[in-house]
């Protein structure tokens, strides 16, 4: 029956009080010297307390992969288990200005003409956009599938990436990219939440690539990189988004989450003393590595 919990957390039922708000908008860029659609999914309390400022989740392939998150965060709401975000969908208009969007160049696995172009106005047009227009937190994620996820991981090569989180659905690894992610994650001086997915029916061709860029990546010593890779029965290439959202939002959240009982058994019934400074130790990680001010639960 785990096929049913993605669904599960899509049909879930959202009562007026976790419904998060979606806007619509055009952003110019002078880069692509055209108009993008976003949908942003504002939190349900944004409008209500206008001092409190949030994490982006920044969607790529925004068409297909907005209802997924946002079926999950809204159950994740209901029960606090995962931190209210902005999340901003980034929408094709159609399959050839996708492919274009995220185009690379064989020889060199860097993005074309074209592909960088596209990787520009993400990161000089459209995220300082965001920023004037949104209250955001410096703590930011990105998402992609196939094509998409491979344009994310890019930013990984910017000096001073301005994405802490990656979400990697079926990534179409480009070559050399399993060595350049290696070496930039090993000396990586931030934190970085880095998840990986697959399926054992995921096109096979993906399925070769992404199990050598997981052996580079889990070969990491470097405490900075909390890395995660899943790989889903029964799955396929499109259907291991709905499986995979819930486990790269609490894997990269999992400082938030209330404590569960695993981990109340595996990490603070063996201690003998400091359990106090075990909570205070949470709330620090939570403010520090996803820069959330949070009250503690009662």
């Amino acid at each position: 029956m785990k096929w049913l919990i993605p669904l599960l957390f899509l049909l879930v039922a959202v009562t007026p009080s976790t419904a998060q708000q979606i806007k619509n908008e055009e952003v110019f860029s002078a880069k692509l010297n055209a108009k993008r659609t976003v949908r942003v999914s504002l939190p349900p309390y944004y409008n209500t307390d206008k001092k409190k400022k949030y994490p982006l989740l920044l969607l790529l392939d925004g068409e297909y992969m907005l209802d997924p998150f946002n079926g999950t965060l809204s159950y994740a709401y209901y029960w606090d288990e995962l931190p209210e975000v902005v999340i901003v969908a980034v929408d094709n208009i159609d399959a050839e200005q996708r492919a274009q969007d995220n185009s690379i160049d064989e020889t060199t696995g860097l993005p074309s003409p074209n592909g960088n172009l596209f990787f520009q106005f993400i990161a000089d047009e459209l995220l300082p956009y965001l920023d004037k227009n949104y209250r955001l937190l410096p703590f930011r994620i990105i998402a992609g599938h196939d094509i998409t996820a491979r344009t994310a991981d890019f930013f990984l090569y910017k000096d001073n990436t301005p994405f802490r989180g990656y979400i990697n659905f079926s990534p179409e690894v480009a070559p050399s990219m399993d060595e350049r992610l290696a070496t930039v994650l090993t000396e990586t001086k931030n934190n970085i939440f880095f998840y990986l997915c697959s399926a054992d029916g995921d096109i096979i061709r993906l399925k070769k690539d992404i199990k050598k860029l997981d052996e580079s990546l889990k070969a990491i010593k470097n405490p900075k990189l909390k890395y995660a890779y899943e790989e889903y029965r029964n799955g396929s290439h499109y259907s291991l988004i709905p499986f995979g959202v819930p486990g790269a939002l609490y894997g990269i959240f999992s400082a938030y989450s209330p404590i569960s009982p695993i981990e109340y058994q595996e990490k603070i019934a063996p201690l003998t003393e400091g359990y106090t400074k075990y909570l205070a130790d949470k709330y620090t990680i939570i403010k520090q590595d996803l820069g959330i001010e949070m009250p503690i639960r009662n």
